[in-house]
């Protein structure tokens, strides 16, 4: 199981990056862990000034460190939905609801899967981690083909 970072509410970041990290998270082998952080303008960088002028971002000048990252509006909440369903959802269904992402019906499928499907898996994965007997009871579950696997090679 992989664990990787994403970076997420960039204000700018346009539709076909998402579709891309989309395309890139649907084609890691499942389960995975996504750990979405949002875009941080630290002071003194080239990107907190460019924000600036851009007049992209609200700025505590007396402590950039006190300004609440993160606050930036997700701009295609579709897509962020995918990113963040894709690391329990097989590929193959995340490149379906891509293709169909200008489809208002299929923004409607999404947001009942998103809700019903993943929360649930989201809630029970919590669930597993915050319990060590599950935690074990599931790594025996996920790593028996890989036993079984070696065993019939032996």
């Amino acid at each position: 199981v992989g664990q990787y970072d994403l970076i997420v509410r960039n204000p700018y970041e346009t539709e076909a990056d998402m579709v891309d990290i989309c395309n890139i998270l649907s084609q890691i082998p499942k389960p995975y862990q996504l750990a979405c952080f949002p875009l941080a303008f630290f002071p003194n960088t080239v990107l907190r000034e460019k924000a600036i002028k851009d007049d992209t971002i609200e700025i505590n000048e007396s402590d950039g460190y006190i300004t609440p990252y993160g606050n930036y509006p997700v701009k295609y909440p579709y897509l962020y939905k995918l990113q963040i369903i894709c690391p329990y959802t097989p590929g193959f269904i995340i490149r379906f609801f891509l293709r169909n992402r200008h489809s208002k019906f299929f923004h409607s499928i999404l947001a009942v899967y998103y809700s019903l499907i993943y929360k649930t898996i989201d809630k029970l994965r919590e669930l597993i981690m915050h319990n060590t007997m599950f935690v074990a009871v599931t790594k025996k579950i996920i790593f028996l083909p890989q036993k079984l696997i070696r065993l019939l090679k032996k």
